[in-house]
């Protein structure tokens, strides 16, 4: 590089350089502005947190009441019927006219007419596969010639946890007759 040139970039980087009583000057201001506290530093640290995690659960439980309130597959036997009755009791609360109240009790009566349908609907299901099961035990039981204590041993087993009086009356009649042959 030419020595003019290199000699005039120097000057020029010296010029561009603060003295040292700028810098000094600029330390300390940097210094006190650091120290102060800002007012809201606390809503920094942990305000937007806390604020973040109260809307993730509030969209959380308004998702799970949503869905307990407008799923068919929330009946009584759910968990989350309860929460389905505590909406259904804020929608009656909300309605402000006697005659709202009145639809929003007769749309309640519906659905619930509707629930016991399903719940039959489905126990009988459940009865059927029951007995269905409780049928291929025995059957598989005579065909293998097995003991009279094993095929009780896994009737046991197949029943267990059902109590007997949830069993429809023609279900309690057959396993009444199915007890009584292998108790003689």
């Amino acid at each position: 590089m030419n020595p003019f040139v290199r000699y005039r970039l120097w000057k020029i980087a010296r010029r561009a350089k603060p003295d040292a009583a700028f810098v000094a000057h600029l330390a300390s201001r940097i210094a006190q502005l650091g120290s102060a506290r800002s007012p809201v530093s606390w809503l920094g640290a942990y305000g937007f947190r806390f604020a973040g995690v109260a809307m993730l659960v509030l969209a959380v439980l308004g998702g799970t009441a949503g869905y307990a309130y407008a799923s068919d597959a929330v009946l009584p036997d759910h968990p989350l019927y309860p929460v389905r009755e505590y909406v259904e009791g804020m929608e009656e609360r909300a309605a402000r006219t006697a005659e709202a109240k009145a639809q929003v009790q007769r749309k309640h009566l519906e659905r619930k007419l509707e629930e016991v349908r399903r719940l039959q609907e489905r126990r009988s299901r459940v009865h059927d596969r029951l007995l269905d099961r409780v049928e291929s035990v025995l059957e598989e039981g005579l065909e293998e010639r097995r003991s009279p204590e094993e095929i009780r041993a896994e009737l046991i087993h197949v029943m267990r946890g059902v109590p007997e009086e949830a069993l429809p009356e023609q279900a309690r009649t057959q396993i009444r007759r199915i007890k009584a042959r292998f108790d003689r």
